[in-house]
């Protein structure tokens, strides 16, 4: 049906300079993602609906377009006939119009969205980027942001928008808002979910300047530990989660991210796939965000990892940081705000503690640190392993202006291993001794 009405496979039109008025269901209704339909410079007026048309014809649009007293002026996207969504197969830039997306779309070339488009969302829907050179790029402007949301204003009302393994440079996000997403899972996988969600171990993904709002599950997930998503200058408001991504790859995350009204108030470190322990492969730099860290799964470090002046770190039940023996840790905030480590709950022995096993750097430092509630668990089948500093197999640390409280077994406990410093050592309200393996801070080693 519709006023001009494409049907058939491989069909060929271009609609330039015309106009189209007072025509029932659509004025140019294009129902197949294998036909090549342009349109340029025409006035869609008085029709119920303007243009309805398969994904494929998005990009096949001028930016000079003209909608007027339409019943409804957004474009409506449909999936092409006798499927149940839209392939997106040609390079192109959707120009910056309203569209109200009927279907799943898959990106399978090189797109880019231009400022002011919006895009409404049918119940359940998603859009996919497909494909190593495939890219999705959202280029809005602060006068004219993207936008990505749902008719109903819910959260979960619709998937979101899901990255693959792209390693496009050109997946560059700026300026996007994005809501109302994070419905069901895009695979069997109940984990794979997200407002914006990357899935690819060699995704890479740029984003600046966005808003995500009102996201059920997680505003921005990120499932893989080796993905590349750098995120700056960004706001996160009223989403379950805000960010849910690994341990490797929190350092591309920006200080300057802000946060309100999510729920935790957290930047959530999952390991979406049995809950096993992940790691810090690579250096890295962890940043003092305006919210903690939230710890759900114990991390392993196998490289040197700094922590940030100001930096909060929440750990889950019987969660731990281990410091292995190629891992440093280097946590000196030396004249500035303490860096906190604490368990989710204001509970004595909450989480797991800190383990250095077998570590020798120089670069191993805790200064001005302060471990609250540690020690609810064993790191090895020793009872003096229930500790909240421990240290083993030679490992070597540096303390200076460290608090530990609320321990659920020892302060510390040192075994064959060396403690250096101590001065500013404080350890108190542990269930049973402060220190094991040493007497006090008088076996501490001067420098």
């Amino acid at each position: 049906m519709g006023g001009v009405f494409v049907g058939a496979r491989d069909v060929q039109l271009s609609v330039e300079s015309c106009r189209f008025e007072n025509n029932s269901f659509a004025a140019i209704h294009v129902a197949r993602d294998a036909s090549q339909v342009t349109i340029n410079d025409t006035v869609f007026s008085g029709n119920e609906l303007g243009l309805r048309v398969t994904g494929n014809h998005l990009v096949n649009m001028g930016d000079d377009l003209k909608f007027e007293g339409n019943d409804q002026d957004a474009i409506e996207v449909l999936s092409s006939l006798n499927t149940n969504s839209t392939v997106l197969v040609r390079n192109g830039t959707i120009p910056g119009y309203a569209y109200n997306v009927q279907t799943n779309m898959e990106i399978n070339a090189g797109v880019t969205i231009a400022a002011g488009a919006t895009f409404t969302m049918k119940q359940d829907s998603k859009v996919e980027v497909a494909g190593s050179e495939s890219f999705l790029a959202m280029q809005g402007t602060e006068e004219a942001p993207i936008v990505f949301g749902s008719a109903n204003g819910q959260p979960g009302d619709w998937r979101g928008i899901s990255y693959g393994n792209s390693t496009s440079a050109s997946n560059q996000i700026s300026y996007l808002t994005l809501a109302d997403a994070g419905g069901k899972a895009y695979s069997v996988v109940s984990s794979h979910r997200g407002g914006l969600f990357v899935v690819g171990d060699n995704a890479t993904l740029n984003i600046k300047n966005s808003t995500f709002r009102n996201n059920s599950f997680a505003a921005l997930s990120i499932a893989s530990d080796s993905t590349r998503v750098v995120v700056e200058s960004s706001h996160f408001e009223n989403n379950e989660e805000p960010i849910r991504t690994h341990a490797n790859t929190i350092a591309q995350l920006s200080e300057d991210l802000s946060f309100e009204g999510n729920d935790p108030q957290a930047i959530v470190v999952k390991n979406g796939s049995g809950y096993s322990a992940i790691a810090v492969t690579e250096d890295a730099i962890w940043p003092a965000f305006a919210v903690p860290v939230q710890m759900e799964t114990q991390t392993d470090v196998e490289a040197l990892l700094t922590l940030s002046p100001g930096l909060r770190i929440r750990y889950a039940k019987d969660v731990g940081l281990l410091i292995s023996e190629t891992g440093k840790l280097a946590a000196d905030a030396t004249d500035a705000d303490p860096i906190i480590m604490e368990g989710l709950e204001d509970v004595t022995g909450y989480w797991k503690g800190v383990h250095f096993e077998g570590s020798l750097s120089n670069d191993n430092k805790l200064i001005n640190v302060q471990l609250i509630n540690p020690g609810s668990a064993r790191w090895d089948v020793t009872y003096p392993s229930q500790t909240g500093l421990y240290l083993t197999s030679s490992a070597r640390v540096f303390v200076e202006d460290v608090t530990i409280s609320g321990s659920g077994h020892h302060g510390i406990t040192v075994n064959r291993s060396t403690l250096v410093g101590c001065s500013g050592l404080s350890i108190s309200e542990s269930v049973d001794t402060d220190f094991y393996g040493i007497t006090g801070v008088d076996e501490c080693e001067a420098l």
